[in-house]
């Protein structure tokens, strides 16, 4: 029997090894290799409490080393394998990358911020682009889970990706006039945290 739904776990990776306030979406900086271990160990204690473990479970990571190493711990720690997927990675920053928030130019945040939706901050990637790369994912991943009849999806990714989907899921599609900076989901999902979204499958 095919489920009617499916449980998308958005997990985070863990503390990165980066100075506070530096901008590294993309940058492929390590994570704390205790804490990814110890978040790995946290989310397969929480998976197997949950009610449909026993059912099939698919894990995509991004390839980012901070998440590719969380996912090697996952697979350790008891969770089925993981497959990368770049469309998980966190936004690209471009310039900006590697260099700390409070360095940038405070134009350079506005004209982003008046512009939130297609501006691409530091030359890198547009917050519309984000959204729909991370769309093209959440279709990918369903359309895998309602083929092998899964009923958990784990995803290991960013805090960029968690808000994507989050605004995906809790506003309407726009148009290219309407998300604006305000829009943007603020409440942050802590370091080798997760959150668990249920999607409706046709």
């Amino acid at each position: 029997m095919r489920p009617a739904a499916l449980s998308l776990w958005l997990v985070r990776h863990a503390t990165p090894q980066v100075a506070p306030g530096t901008c590294y979406g993309r940058l492929d900086v390590l994570a704390e290799p205790n804490r990814t271990r110890a978040a790995a160990r946290q989310l397969h204690a929480a998976w197997q409490a949950h009610p449909a473990r026993h059912q099939t479970t698919r894990l995509w990571h991004s390839p980012a080393r901070r998440c590719a190493d969380l996912a090697a711990a996952c697979a350790q720690a008891g969770l089925p394998a993981s497959q990368p997927l770049p469309d998980l990675q966190e936004m690209d920053f471009g310039h900006w990358e590697g260099q700390l928030w409070d360095a940038i130019p405070r134009a350079a945040i506005d004209a982003w911020t008046q512009d939130f939706l297609t501006h691409r901050p530091g030359a890198g990637e547009s917050v519309q682009a984000l959204l729909q790369r991370t769309q093209r994912a959440l279709a990918h991943c369903q359309h895998v889970a309602q083929a092998e009849r899964a009923e958990t999806v784990i995803w290991l990714t960013h805090a960029g990706v968690i808000r994507a989907v989050e605004c995906l899921l809790t506003r309407p599609p726009h148009d290219g006039h309407t998300l604006q900076a305000h829009d943007w989901p603020t409440t942050p999902c802590d370091f080798g945290g997760w959150r668990i979204h249920t999607l409706p499958l046709a």
